[in-house]
């Protein structure tokens, strides 16, 4: 299994700025999607001008995708609801690079990140802690970042199969088939397969393997935007080998 495109591409991976960059016009978008569920559109208003502000003052805005720029441009209420799910899940891959910033541990494929926790830790509307992130930026080792992708890489694979082949398997003899190690810390197995709550895959509710599914998604694409495989984040593809 391949994380990327194709084996022969040249890579072009993001320098460790880029990706403190990136984390913060994320973290933005991420919550300007939330204030969607406010109470009061004074109150979103005045985040969102804050959160544009922050941005600005930052240095920042030439990361801000066109996608990106009309949802922190929106006005109260003004997100359409499969924009704002979608930009939700975004959070998932936010992770990524937080993790890969060396800011938060990467858990568990059935484990969802909190959203105000994770933008917290990368200093989210906060000047001097935001700019600390970009001057100080630095990544995890290439070689980490590889394995863990295989990781990612071997989750989104296993979860899209489920979905087009529902049933049982020996994901970790068809993993060690592929040359994958699976990091039981990130992975766990329940009799061979891929386990979601304490639960095989078949086993769990569905819309719990939907969520990780989900979630799978998010963190493959982030990955491989960190291996270089596209430079825009919202284009980076996650393909996963047929069986």
């Amino acid at each position: 299994m391949e994380g990327g495109p194709g084996k022969d591409m040249a890579l072009s991976p993001p320098d460790p700025a880029r990706v403190a960059a990136r984390s913060l016009v994320l973290s933005a978008v991420i919550f300007r999607s939330f204030m969607e569920i406010w109470p009061s559109s004074r109150h979103i208003d005045e985040a969102r001008r804050r959160a544009i502000d922050w941005l600005d003052r930052l240095g920042v805005g030439g990361e801000v995708e066109p996608r990106e720029a009309a949802v922190l441009a929106a006005p109260p209420f003004a997100i359409d609801e499969e924009v704002r799910i979608a930009v939700t899940w975004l959070t998932e891959g936010l992770l990524v690079l937080a993790w890969a910033l060396g800011r938060k541990d990467l858990p568990r494929h059935d484990d969802q990140v909190d959203p105000e926790e994770l933008t917290e830790s990368l200093g989210l509307l906060e000047v001097d802690a935001a700019r600390g992130l970009l001057a100080a930026a630095s990544l995890r080792p290439r070689a980490e970042l590889a394995r863990v992708a295989r990781s990612l890489l071997a989750v989104h694979w296993r979860l899209r199969e489920f979905a087009r082949r529902p049933g049982p398997m020996d994901f970790a003899h068809r993993a060690r088939e592929a040359g994958l190690d699976l990091d039981p810390a990130l992975i766990p197995l329940v009799d061979g397969d891929l386990a979601i709550g304490g639960r095989t895959i078949a086993e769990a509710p569905r819309e719990s393997v939907e969520d990780c599914l989900g979630i799978a998604h998010e963190r493959h694409r982030a990955m491989n935007w960190l291996l270089g495989y596209e430079s825009v984040f919202s284009k980076v593809p996650t393909p996963v080998p047929d069986a």
